[in-house]
């Protein structure tokens, strides 16, 4: 809660703020909704004191694993969401909230990751993909974003308008 804080020594209040958020569609707070749900996320870490040498080591040997995995030249795709992106407004970002560790987990783990955008699904919405690969590797993962869409697997279309 104190890194997204507007002030170096000033704490916000996670679920004050998450509610804020939520009752006023994001116009009224200052953060991001996933970095609210972050922020309450370590708060409650934090309280039950579940943050534990054992959980850091199993981000360490995933970190590892993956890394072993993209020796050389590897890269590995993994879709950016599980399920296409959601539509606008408070109440589908706050049920898709944990749908983001898809993308996130790479974030985390400090992997260079590229999203492409590949279509459109069958009710419109941005579909995508994650070009994923070994640390120092970006320029790997922008050379692939760019050859999809150079062949036309993939490639920015913009999402259908439902006039409901």
């Amino acid at each position: 809660a104190e890194v997204i804080s507007d002030q170096q020594d000033q704490t916000i209040w996670p679920i004050y703020e998450l509610l804020k958020w939520v009752f006023t569609a994001g116009k009224k707070s200052n953060h991001t909704l996933p970095a609210l749900g972050l922020a309450v996320v370590d708060r409650v870490i934090r309280k039950l004191n579940l943050s534990d040498k054992k959980t850091l080591e199993h981000g360490d040997e995933l970190k590892a694993e993956l890394k072993a995995a993209m020796k050389g030249d590897t890269v590995m795709i993994f879709p950016t969401l599980p399920v296409p992106a959601p539509k606008h407004g408070p109440l589908p970002l706050l049920l898709k909230f944990a749908d983001a560790g898809a993308a996130g987990i790479m974030n985390v783990l400090q992997f260079p990751a590229t999203a492409v955008p590949t279509g459109l699904s069958s009710e419109g919405l941005p579909t995508g993909i994650q070009v994923v690969a070994d640390h120092g590797k970006d320029h790997l993962t922008i050379a692939i974003a760019q050859y999809l869409n150079r062949v036309g697997v993939a490639g920015w279309k913009p999402p259908l308008r439902n006039e409901e």
